[in-house]
């Protein structure tokens, strides 16, 4: 093998493990999401869901549990790997920046 190769193995350090964790976690945002729809009977945008999330501490602390996340900046991280447009919304900075500690 040459030196191109190796570099391009170990910049792949996503294990089969983070893959099924990832589909889980969509899978439960997907579901939540849907809960949460069906609750306040009205379609939410995923900045909707988002907002929801952060603003009730229950409905966060039931997310968290869901998902078995331990703290609101990893759920943050996670929701922006999975919405990487919520980058550029400045609702979602200003939430991160409200709730998150």
């Amino acid at each position: 093998m040459d030196d191109d190769t190796i570099e391009i193995y170990v910049g792949n350090t996503s294990s089969a493990l983070d893959k099924i964790l990832d589909q889980e976690f969509e899978e439960s945002i997907l579901k939540y999401s849907s809960f949460l729809c069906i609750i306040h009977d009205k379609y939410l945008t995923n900045i909707a869901v988002f907002t929801l999330i952060m603003k009730d501490l229950h409905i966060r602390r039931a997310f968290k549990q869901l998902t078995q996340i331990d703290n609101d900046r990893t759920l943050v991280l996670q929701f922006l790997k999975y919405y990487p447009n919520f980058c550029k919304s400045k609702v979602v900075k200003r939430l991160i920046q409200q709730y998150v500690k």
